[in-house]
């Protein structure tokens, strides 16, 4: 591995690190979790595809849990 591609990836870690503890959690409690979809896209953010054709899917994965993430976190603040 080159220094610029270790580089790449270390930096590519480090996002993806500052991405995970910027999530905050929810209200709520399920099967005593404290915010199951909070934790779920703590995983997904940390997950590091192994390819580059991996990592569109990883992308996908991320934004369809952001997407689900934001309904569960929103739902408390706007339900009526």
């Amino acid at each position: 591995m080159s220094p610029a591609s270790r580089m790449t990836l270390h930096t590519f870690k480090k996002f993806r690190w500052m991405q995970m503890i910027t999530v905050k959690d929810c209200s709520k409690v399920v099967d005593g979790n404290l915010c199951p979809c909070a934790n779920t896209l703590r995983k997904k953010i940390l997950n590091i595809p192994s390819s580059i054709y991996t990592m569109r899917v990883s992308e996908e994965d991320i934004l369809q849990q952001k997407i689900k993430y934001n309904k569960c976190f929103y739902e408390d603040e706007y339900s009526v």
